[in-house]
């Protein structure tokens, strides 16, 4: 029976050690680390819109047809997605009076609420898995933790959304690109707008990469 592992089984392993660099970071520099994951309400406001605008864009943008006129199962949309992501990341902020750097900020708190919403996707898949599988291909592991953790359905969706393609390549990807880009600016604006050659290098691999993977016909975004 294959299966699919949640999007949050991954970056979970990762927390203990991300926590205490951070932590680490902050006490030299005299600042304390429960305010800098304390959640607030405009981050937690900031990722129900960014949810609920890569949902419209996957739904609503058109994806490409092959030359032999196959529709793909999948909604493939997600280079133009990544576009309007990125350039809207960039412009809204300064349009509305701030600087994208502003993530960069808050980034122990996204980082919080994330994990939170990642542990309620587990158990809301973990519950759909049970009750109301998307299709046959779903099955248990007999070992509630690998259920919980690696899924019991290989194509989990709702509403007609992927939820494997929602969570990885419109929620994981297009987020990695916007805090690789709030770095870029933080630096630029704490270094005299002269930021380093090695953030404009991580950044222009990191989104070159991620725009590759977003290209027509990837067979997942």
């Amino acid at each position: 029976m294959a299966h699919s592992v949640h999007p949050s089984a991954g970056g979970l392993s990762v927390v203990p050690f991300a926590a205490l660099f951070v932590a680490h970071q902050l006490a030299g520099a005299g600042r304390s680390p429960a305010a800098f994951f304390a959640p607030t309400a405009g981050t937690a406001l900031f990722l129900a819109a960014f949810v609920a605008f890569q949902v419209v864009l996957l739904l609503r943008l058109p994806g490409p047809i092959s030359p032999t006129g196959y529709t793909p199962p999948y909604k493939q949309n997600g280079f133009p997605a990544f576009i309007i992501t990125v350039l809207l990341f960039v412009a809204l902020p300064y349009a509305l009076g701030y600087s994208p750097a502003l993530y960069y900020d808050h980034c122990g708190d996204f980082a919080v609420q994330l994990c939170v919403v990642a542990l309620l996707l587990c158990v809301f898949l973990y519950w759909k898995g049970l009750r109301h599988p998307s299709s046959k291909d779903s099955g248990r592991m007999h070992n509630i933790a690998f259920d919980f953790y690696y899924g019991m359905e290989t194509y989990p969706s709702i509403g007609g959304v992927s939820l494997k393609q929602l969570v990885v390549c419109r929620i994981g990807m297009m987020l990695w690109t916007l805090f690789a880009i709030s770095s870029w600016f933080k630096q630029f604006e704490m270094l005299g707008h002269r930021p380093s050659n090695s953030i404009t290098a991580s950044l222009l691999v990191t989104m070159t990469y991620l725009a590759k993977v977003s290209a027509p016909f990837n067979v997942h975004c």
